[in-house]
């Protein structure tokens, strides 16, 4: 794989390294690890593992993986490899390089070691030595995109969506994430203003990239066993500022779905019964939001900053939010529509950043933090199955009225109407 970075030639190799190291950022949950996307260009996408960025004097080390926009003549799709940038003298060293192949296994670089070399003038390789020279200290997030769906695969969509003179920053926040429907895509495209008569070519480019709804599962019991039972229809509940529903299908399958506020559920699955119980069992199970940090700066006399934000860059507001600090209680409150809770004129130093958002399934997730180093904090949210709601195991109870769920300590009943 040739090294767009230093230019002709071979991506300098060192050191046999099991290639499982690398195999887990392109395999499995695509947040594996914290991949900023650095550079994209119509030439090669840079991705940078945030994790592993570690600053000492004039050198920055690192390690990155490289995407062509084609795969080679050896079918690989990118390499993945050490990378030192010595900021003071403009050289650069590369070590331990893999070749990335379509399975998303990886195979040693052939190449030798070699020292620092110089990297060419006006190059992509000197762009990327200013933007990682420009990190000042030791640090394991970086600027950048994040990279919420598999790096080979964001990097497929950089160069389709550059193709359509999209700018580089606009391909980057479109390929980094993935989109639960036509609507979330078409509304992404919209917010960074892709022209209106590319739209269709992009949403084409980052098929890939939606999520499709699922098909129904099977019954697993005959037809005409569901439909004697007397349970198939069509149930709803009603009240000031809420409506839900819950549709008990002949083919075994369910649908549920609620709105309260800005509170919007959904659920599919399959049902059975047990006497006046049903049983309903969401397939598949929903995978509730995650948060990871992001980059973190020290900002001297500024108060503490809290921000949580998509991998898009945009506002996640609603978000329940605690400071823990060295001394004295914590400091309550929630994520905002402009993106940030300040704690301004406390003097404390902060500890712990905690959130949680109960209503749609995210648990407590703490994070220790370090006042002296960083008061400007920065937090992604991955909504991976954003609004969907576990109902399996709950108790629901039938009569002759129709249907009540038993949930969060609490009932509701939902009137029988026309199957």
């Amino acid at each position: 794989m040739p090294n767009p970075i230093v230019g002709n030639g071979q991506w300098l190799a060192a050191c046999e390294i099991a290639s499982a190291i690398f195999l887990s950022a392109f395999s499995g949950h695509a947040n594996a690890t914290d991949w900023r996307m650095v550079i994209a260009s119509t030439d090669v996408v840079m991705m940078v593992d945030a994790e592993t960025v570690r600053r000492q004097k004039n050198q920055i080390a690192f390690r990155a993986t490289a995407f062509p926009p084609a795969p080679d003549a050896d079918g690989s799709i990118g390499s993945v490899g050490d990378i030192t940038f010595d900021c003071k003298a403009r050289l650069m060293k590369t070590e331990r390089m893999f070749d990335i192949r379509p399975n998303g296994k990886t195979a040693a670089n052939a190449g030798a070691k070699t020292g620092f070399v110089s990297i060419q003038k006006n190059s992509i390789g000197e762009l990327f030595l200013d933007r990682m020279c420009g990190i000042k200290a030791n640090a394991n997030k970086i600027d950048g995109v994040f990279v919420g769906v598999p790096p080979p695969l964001a990097a497929k969509s950089v160069f389709g969506l550059l193709k359509l003179n999209l700018d580089s920053k606009q391909a980057s926040e479109l390929a980094s994430q993935k989109y639960w429907d036509e609507e979330s895509l078409m509304a992404s495209l919209s917010n960074i203003e892709v022209p209106e008569e590319t739209r269709q070519a992009a949403r084409k480019v980052l098929a890939g990239q939606t999520v499709k709804a699922p098909l129904p599962p099977p019954p697993i019991v005959p037809l005409q066993s569901v439909i004697a039972t007397g349970k198939v229809g069509k149930y709803t509940h009603s009240e000031p500022e809420m409506v839900a529903g819950l549709w008990l299908r002949a083919d075994g399958t369910f649908r549920y779905g609620l709105t309260v506020g800005s509170l919007d559920e959904t659920a599919v699955g399959r049902w059975t019964t047990t006497g006046n119980r049903v049983h309903l069992f969401n397939e598949p199970r929903p995978i509730p939001p995650t948060i990871t940090a992001g980059p973190a700066t020290l900002l001297r006399g500024a108060p503490i900053t809290v921000s949580l934000r998509t991998a898009a860059g945009k506002p996640v507001q609603g978000v329940d939010l605690s400071i823990e600090f060295d001394t004295g209680q914590p400091v309550d409150s929630y994520t905002t529509g402009d993106g940030t809770v300040v704690a301004a004129g406390d003097k404390r130093q902060p500890r712990f950043i905690t959130f949680a958002w109960p209503s749609y399934g995210l648990r407590p997730v703490r994070f220790a933090v370090d006042g002296n180093k960083a008061n400007s904090l920065s937090f992604v949210f991955n909504p991976n199955d954003f609004g969907v709601v576990d109902l399996t195991g709950l108790v629901v109870e039938t009569d002759k009225d129709g249907i009540s769920l038993h949930r969060d300590g609490g009932i509701m009943h939902f009137n029988k109407g026309s199957d």
